[in-house]
């Protein structure tokens, strides 16, 4: 099963089920875990809140099989406040990037979370604030 998380459920992708991000929260109660083949989540950090990006992450981590491929994406934290620090970016810009954003973190931080879940990091980009990482739950060895 293709999964495509997101707050925007204006943007439907093909052959994808979508799970509706809701007040910063998922339901996944109805799909199987371990199910997932590939997980895009293009823009879903930004919809998480802080206190409940541990649970989100958990959540998805449950319905990737071995194999899976997850797409993960959000604003780059440390970007926006290097630019705020060097005067690059003045309070109107800082508003026009974190407006409407219930969380904002560090490529970092969750390349970290998804390592301590035993995730393999295969590629990360980031244009401008924003990253996209992709990652793999890698198939058993036996």
């Amino acid at each position: 099963m293709k999964i495509y998380i997101t707050e925007n459920i204006d943007k439907a992708i093909d052959g994808y089920y979508m799970i509706p991000i809701i007040y910063g929260k998922i339901d996944v109660s109805t799909i199987p875990n371990n199910i997932g083949e590939k997980i895009v989540a293009i823009d879903a950090l930004d919809s998480i809140p802080y206190n409940l990006l541990d649970a989100f992450l958990s959540l998805v981590l449950l319905k990737m099989r071995m194999g899976c491929e997850l797409i993960l994406g959000g604003t780059e934290l440390s970007i926006v406040a290097q630019d705020i620090i060097n005067n690059k970016i003045d309070s109107q810009k800082f508003n026009e990037v974190i407006f409407n954003k219930r969380g904002v973190y560090s490529v970092k931080n969750i390349i970290d979370k998804l390592c301590a879940n035993n995730l393999k990091i295969l590629d990360v980009n980031i244009k401008g604030y924003h990253y996209e990482l992709t990652a793999v739950r890698p198939a058993n060895k036996n």
